[in-house]
């Protein structure tokens, strides 16, 4: 939520296991119910296995309310794209990202609640 210094409201989870961190998400509140997904991570090793679908729903079930959630992925980020859609989001927009003279092209993936 935003508090009177207009700060946007920040979740950052981490998932450990017994040797340390393996992975970690944040969501950024970006207005009213609506967040962004600014990081989702695991180490390639935990990987497929479902962990990155339970870090989302969790960090997920812990905002409230929510109407809305994006994130930002390079289009060419096939695991990441089909991870996206695994869990229901749909792509929005696509833009160019000039930086430092490459060019990336990234997709908005956002997930809608009523």
């Amino acid at each position: 939520m935003f508090d009177g210094r207009n700060k946007p409201h920040r979740l950052f989870y981490v998932v450990v296991d017994e040797d340390g961190i393996v992975g970690y998400g944040e969501l950024v509140e970006r207005g009213y119910a609506e967040y962004e997904l600014t990081r989702i991570y695991l180490l390639p090793e935990f990987q497929g296995k479902g962990i990155g679908k339970r870090l989302l729903r969790q960090l997920i079930n812990d905002v409230s309310p929510l109407r809305r959630m994006f994130a930002w992925v390079e289009k060419e980020n096939g695991g990441g794209r089909s991870f996206y859609e695994s869990m229901q989001f749909h792509v929005e927009e696509e833009i160019e990202d000039h930086f430092f003279g490459t060019v990336t092209h990234l997709l908005k993936y956002v997930r809608k609640w009523e």
